[in-house]
Parts: structure tokens; C-alpha cells; sequence
């Protein structure tokens, strides 16, 4: 195969390497897995912590790594560890052993995010085709809720008693297909520009500040894309207990997870289309505008299946804000750097995820109704502090 037919395949690769890696047989039980296993939900939240601090460290490194050595053996590296995290989920109970299995899925995730994305719009460079990144990052992004529109219907229904051997049986699945992704992601093929780049030698930790310092627009982009994440994030972690406390069994819990990540893979891979119709501008506010809305319908609402079908397009909404931010930023980041720049950025995240869900720890113990509060205000506050206005997107 010649080199361009090879950096051609590399978004289909990118896309199956990351589904195999999301498969998560467990997702739509993980809270109460953690329950299960000995931890209290203000724990959970503090397990994100760990998570975000993880991430502080093992960003940057990554990130370097990926624009010094190249992509391909950067992004096997995290599935590596991806491996190893599960591994540690088999063995793992109390808030210690989690700990451990957070940090480990954390550098894996560190490895993957900036990474991921830089050798997608390079990949896209080669041929000349960087004009649909919003599609093909939609796409890429839609590989995380692939799986997760059977196997954790599946999971559910398997690990329907709670049972220690039952969780054990999911585990092995999810290592399995973890051993698959490394599989495929050797096959991808670094882009040309990629190499060309690393062969300048340039001080790439450096030029990926001076890119950030020269285009303020990403700090801003950044903050608003990370409060209103955080409020996607927060609805994660309550759906389970939220959804327990109004009666509805395992297996629905189960169903949840299944409809609204199938709702976020088709969605995501209209990303493309619906920045073409409403610009970026537009989408990014009005995900915000409806996800808050929809949040705050759940905290009036008193019907179960009500609570179940708003809480659902609320994640959505809120989910489908990540691919119109992609080619803004890529654009303005250099290939030479632009892992590395990505992970900088990252680091603002985890900065500010850190105080949020030591927050959220301590609201959990309170009432869910705080953490979704907590939510709206999140997604309001960065639509009036951080606006994405259209000019940002025309430059």
C-alpha cells in the first residue's frame, strides 16, 4: 500500500481504535460498581480529582511525546495503559485501589486526547482535506458512544444482581477489546507534514506556549468548553443514584445509557452538517442554552420516565458542543507543536475541574438536586463570561 492510500485509512483506524477502547461493558453501571466495591458517591467525585490532577502531570509529557516521537507509538502507549487501568479494575476496592485505576486510565486519556485529534487534522492535511475536520472529528468523537449503544445494555442485563463474578466477567470483555485497539492503532501511518516537522527540531514546548500566548482565543475556548463539560460531567455521575432513587431498575439504568449514547453517536456525526447550516457560533451557544434548560426541567419534573427522557437530551445537547470547537483550534496551532499545545490547554481543564468536583464531592452528601444546580450554573456562567461570538470563528 502506497503512503498516501496508508495516511488515508488513518481515520477509519483512529475511529475503530477508539471504539474498541470505549467499549465499557460497565459504564452504565460504574457508580454503582464503585458503590459495590466499597466507595461512597462523594468519593466518586473524588476520584475525578484524582483524575484531573493525574492528568496536570501527564498531559504536557504526553503531548511532547506525541510531536517529538510521533503519534502512532504515543497513542499505543495510552491504549497500553488503558489495558493496564482495567486490569487494575479487576483487582481494585475501597477509594485507594480506585484511586490507582483512575491514574492509570487518566495517563491513558493523556496520551490519547491531544494526540488523537493532532494526527486526525494532519492526516487531513496530507490530502489536502482539512476543511472537514467539524465532520470527520464528529465522527471520531461519535466512536466513544458506538459501543455503548448495545454493550452496556448488555452489561446491565448481565450484571442485573450486583454480583462480584458478574462485574469480574464484564471486566475481561472490556481487556479484550482493549488488546484489539493496540492491535489496530499499530496500523496507522504517520502523516508527511508530521514528519517534516519533528525533522526542524524546534523547541516544541516553547513554540506550543508562544502559539497559545499569540492566540487568546484558545484560553477562552478552553474555559467555555471545560465549564460546560464539567456540567456534562456532573450529569454523568448523578444519572445512576438519580435514576435509582425513582424506582427504575438495573436494567433501565442500563437502557439509559444505551439510548443516549446512541443519540450522541448520531448526533455527533451530524456535527458536520449542522455547523455547516447554524455555523459554530451558534451550535456551541445553543447546546449550552437547551442543555441548561433541560437541566432545569429535571429538577421541576416529578415523573420517573419524564426525569429518564429530559435527563437523556440533556447530556446530549451538552455532549454535542465538542466537534464545532475542533477546527477553530487546530487551525491556529502549527503541526509541529499541536500535541503538545492541545495538552497545554488541557491542563487549564484539569485546573479548573479540580475545585469543581471537590465541590461536587461535597454537594453529592448534601443532595443530587445541588449537583444539578451546579450544572446549569456552570453552562450559564460560561455562556456570559466565555461567549463564543461568530467573528471567533471567522478568523
Amino acid at each position: 500500500m502506497d503512503r498516501d492510500n496508508a495516511v488515508a485509512r488513518n481515520p477509519r483506524l483512529l475511529f475503530w481504535g477508539r471504539l474498541l477502547l470505549e467499549t465499557k461493558t460497565t459504564a452504565a453501571l460504574m457508580v454503582l460498581f464503585y458503590l459495590h466495591r466499597g466507595i461512597t458517591l462523594g468519593d466518586v467525585f473524588r476520584l475525578s480529582v484524582v483524575w484531573s490532577l493525574t492528568s496536570l502531570i501527564a498531559e504536557v509529557p504526553s503531548g511532547y511525546l506525541a510531536d517529538r516521537i510521533g503519534r502512532r507509538p504515543t497513542l499505543m502507549l495510552g491504549a497500553a495503559f488503558m489495558l493496564v487501568g482495567l486490569v487494575q479494575m479487576m483487582l481494585a476496592h475501597g477509594f485507594f485501589g480506585f484511586a490507582l485505576m483512575i491514574a492509570l486510565m487518566s495517563i491513558s486519556n493523556a496520551c490519547l486526547s491531544g494526540t488523537e485529534e493532532s494526527m486526525l487534522y494532519d492526516s487531513l492535511c496530507d490530502q489536502n482535506l482539512e476543511h472537514d475536520m467539524v465532520g470527520q472529528s464528529g465522527k471520531l468523537t461519535s466512536a466513544r458512544f458506538a459501543a455503548k449503544m448495545f454493550l452496556p445494555l448488555l452489561g446491565s442485563f448481565v450484571a442485573r444482581d450486583l454480583l462480584e463474578w458478574q462485574f469480574r466477567m464484564l471486566i475481561g470483555l472490556d481487556i479484550a477489546f482493549a488488546l484489539l485497539a493496540i492491535l489496530v492503532l499499530s496500523k496507522l501511518k504517520e502523516p508527511s507534514c508530521r514528519t517534516v516537522s519533528v525533522g526542524i527540531r524546534m523547541d516544541i514546548f516553547r513554540q506550543s506556549l508562544r502559539t497559545i500566548r499569540n492566540q487568546p482565543w484558545l484560553l477562552k475556548a478552553m474555559f467555555s468548553k471545560t465549564l460546560v463539560f464539567s456540567a456534562g460531567l456532573l450529569l454523568y455521575r448523578v444519572y445512576q443514584p438519580l435514576l435509582t432513587g425513582y424506582g427504575f431498575p438495573v436494567v433501565a439504568i442500563g437502557l439509559y445509557y444505551v439510548v443516549s449514547r446512541g443519540a450522541m453517536f448520531f448526533s455527533h456525526r451530524q456535527a458536520g452538517a449542522a455547523v455547516r447550516v447554524f455555523g459554530p457560533s451558534r451550535v456551541i451557544m445553543w447546546t449550552a442554552i437547551v442543555g441548561a434548560s433541560l437541566v432545569g426541567l429535571v429538577l421541576c419534573l416529578d415523573l420517573p420516565w419524564a426525569v429518564f427522557v429530559v435527563l437523556c437530551l440533556a447530556e446530549v445537547a451538552i455532549g454535542f458542543r465538542e466537534p464545532p470547537f475542533s477546527l477553530a483550534i487546530h487551525d491556529r496551532i502549527a503541526s509541529c507543536c499541536r500535541a503538545t499545545a492541545v495538552s497545554n490547554l488541557n491542563c487549564l481543564k484539569c485546573v479548573v475541574d479540580i475545585p469543581l468536583m471537590l465541590l461536587a464531592g461535597r454537594l453529592s452528601e448534601l443532595s443530587v438536586d445541588y449537583l444539578l444546580a451546579m450544572a446549569i450554573l456552570l453552562c450559564v456562567f460560561a455562556l456570559v463570561v466565555f461567549p463564543m461570538r461568530r467573528q471567533d470563528f471567522d478568523n
